[in-house]
């Protein structure tokens, strides 16, 4: 009878032996792995980052990715040009003879009750007859070909108009009677540049040159911050997205707002909250390609910071002094030295902007300018972050003499 308790009293201490080296290898895992939260507002293009980095670091794009930026692709193109719609008739108040829209007044009057009528219901192709996607993907084509929309299409964003647009939608626009063939799927290239609002949070989690990163995506639209307590916890690093093309369109919950706006305001309460006193702070400036292009549009940057930025006064600093892009027509090279130093200019100011909000001037805040839509570019940036995410931890547990 005792050598039977004494084997049963074994086997339970074997158990407990066992059960505590799992949890101790359980928790080594959880210790060493470096968590990596990606806040911002929305449009900033967190999304995009994070399935950049599940492209370069993980297993790839996920099958649910791919079907939601085909919806969402679909959902947008006819949102978007119910939208422009009713923008243009704004415009077309103000032009005279303003019923000459360059085609036939039927023709656009059935293009745009077929959209209606789609719109009053959240698009799920899985509840349309093929016939009926057709008809609608041949309606959106038909109205944005119109010369009237395209000029709606010109004037979004915070100034003229005033109204908010996702983002690269003119690509999905041109080919909209191919995206509603029923069977069309979206490349990889076109589910990085939808537009797909992020609810609650999405983590992955992969290794670079054997350390664990677990990455986090947020949504981060108004309604869905309420929800980013909940990731404060135990941050090693917070990388903030800020849209650079954001000086020049109107937020989308609040149209009558700036975005750089809003977005500024965020970072101000990120950078100086006290969840993240210990985390180190990455700022990606994204979006430089629409930036670019904002800027060699002649959209000044007074539309964000009005008489701040005013290239007229006095500037110490003549390599980025303030500078707006207005096109020399007759001398092609002087013209492209222009547009690179209004470039270069309006990134250094806006960086200069978020780097203000600190209340701390000594908090570190590492800067890079990127594309999220560009691979490589996101590959090389993200390799100095976890750089600067391992040089962290070492300096918070003592190890790092150098």
């Amino acid at each position: 009878m005792g050598q039977c308790y004494s084997c049963e009293c074994q086997y339970v201490q074997s158990i407990e032996s066992k059960l505590e080296t799992h949890m101790q290898i359980h928790q080594d895992k959880l210790d060493a792995t470096h968590k990596v939260l990606l806040l911002g507002s929305g449009s900033s293009g967190k999304s995009t980052i994070f399935k950049q980095l599940q492209r370069i670091y993980g297993n790839g794009l996920r099958q649910k990715q791919i079907k939601k930026a085909r919806d969402a692709i679909r959902q947008n193109l006819l949102d978007g040009i119910i939208k422009l719609g009713k923008q243009s008739l704004k415009i077309a108040r103000c032009i005279r003879n303003s019923m000459d829209i360059g085609a036939d007044e039927e023709i656009v009057a059935a293009a745009m009750e077929i959209c209606t009528n789609a719109c009053e219901h959240l698009f799920d192709d899985n509840n349309m007859i093929e016939e009926t996607m057709i008809a609608i993907g041949n309606a959106i084509g038909t109205l944005w070909d119109l010369e009237l929309f395209q000029l709606t299409f010109s004037k979004r964003g915070a100034g003229q108009l005033m109204y908010s647009f996702p983002d690269n939608m003119e690509i999905f626009f041109q080919r909209v009677e191919l995206i509603f063939v029923h069977e069309w799927e979206p490349t990889t290239e076109d589910v990085l540049q939808a537009r797909a609002m992020t609810t609650g949070t999405e983590s992955t989690l992969f290794a670079i040159n054997g350390k664990l990163f677990d990455v986090i995506d947020v949504g981060g639209q108004r309604n869905e911050r309420r929800k980013w307590i909940h990731t404060f916890d135990d941050v090693d690093t917070v990388l903030f997205v800020a849209a650079l093309d954001h000086y020049r369109l109107s937020l989308v919950e609040e149209e009558k707002k700036n975005a750089m706006h809003e977005s500024l305001e965020l970072f101000n309460s990120t950078v100086n909250g006290k969840w993240f006193k210990r985390s180190t702070f990455v700022l990606f400036l994204n979006r430089a390609d629409l930036h670019r292009r904002a800027i060699k549009e002649e959209n000044t940057m007074a539309l964000c910071f009005n008489n701040e930025w005013d290239p007229s006064k006095e500037q110490k600093d003549s390599e980025y002094a303030m500078v707006d892009y207005v096109k020399i027509h007759d001398d092609e090279e002087k013209d492209a030295e222009l547009l690179e130093r209004a470039i270069n200019a309006s990134i250094c100011y806006i960086k200069e902007q978020y780097l203000q909000q600190r209340e701390d001037l000594n908090k570190e805040v590492f800067v890079h300018v990127c594309n999220a839509l560009d691979r490589k570019n996101v590959e090389e940036i993200y390799w100095d972050v976890q750089t600067h995410v391992i040089d962290h931890s070492l300096r918070a547990t003592g190890l790092n003499v150098f």
